[in-house]
């Protein structure tokens, strides 16, 4: 199991990948735009066996009409782009009525790695334009 972070404090996936370093898991939880988010899966998928994305459920912010929209946006593309048994959901907590904030997760493909099956690349999935 290979620990550490990719972030810019440390090292960029690219060049971790250049070195060989897989990782079992990769957490996305930054910035939670539209593009910031392709952009991190982008540069993680490719040497991450597993991809798990933070509050890919909005609902708590759409109630109160200010929907952040980027994360639950990206979630419903990469969805779109994987075998829907790579795929997991969980969005329910104790305590409330609807689905809120949620973590989703992409699980190994046939490269072994979180990246979509068909072909495509995060870079070329539609934007949205209010992010």
């Amino acid at each position: 199991v290979n620990r550490g972070r990719l972030d810019s404090e440390l090292e960029t996936a690219r060049t971790a990948g250049e070195r060989g370093v897989r990782y079992d898991l990769c957490f996305i939880d930054g910035d939670h735009t539209y593009r910031a988010v392709r952009a991190d899966y982008g540069l993680m998928a490719p040497w991450c066996r597993a991809t798990m994305f933070h509050d890919i459920q909005d609902t708590s912010t759409m109630l109160n009409g200010n929907f952040s929209g980027g994360v639950p946006l990206f979630w419903a593309h990469a969805r779109a782009h994987v075998a829907r048994e790579r795929t997991t959901e969980l969005t329910m907590q104790s305590g409330t009525a609807w689905p809120v904030f949620g973590i989703g997760i992409l699980w190994p493909g046939a490269t072994g790695s979180a990246e979509p099956d068909d072909g495509s690349t995060a870079a070329t999935w539609g934007a949205w334009s209010g992010q």
